[in-house]
């Protein structure tokens, strides 16, 4: 049976930080592109804690694409780093933070940054 999934939203967490409606059916995933964009630090923080809470109770996995490190480093068990349209890297975020490849090292400040102010 193909897991139930809340709706997924684009670009920030909805207007007013309130978990979507459609929780009554109990959905075991909720997908999402980049929860915490715009939102200030309390309600990043607030995103955190009821994702915790939520996976924590009803063994909600949660499939995120986020750049925000501090929200990835809290809440992921595993992790999947995608460059030009591969996955280069998966595992837990300890094991994948020490890859060799070349993006994964960036994104993690394994390397000098791209630009350099002289």
């Amino acid at each position: 049976m193909p897991p139930r999934c809340l709706p997924s939203y684009r670009e920030g967490w909805p207007s007013g930080s309130r978990w979507p409606a459609p929780w009554r059916s109990t959905p075991n995933c909720w997908c999402s592109t980049k929860p915490t964009a715009g939102l200030d630090p309390d309600r990043s923080r607030g995103f955190v804690k009821l994702v915790k809470t939520l996976s924590h109770e009803y063994a909600l996995t949660v499939f995120m694409v986020t750049h925000d490190l501090d929200t990835l480093s809290t809440l992921a068990t595993r992790i999947a780093v995608l460059a030009e349209g591969r996955m280069v890297a998966d595992g837990p975020l300890a094991e994948v933070e020490h890859s060799n490849h070349p993006f994964v090292a960036s994104f993690f400040g394994k390397t000098e940054p791209l630009l350099h102010s002289d």
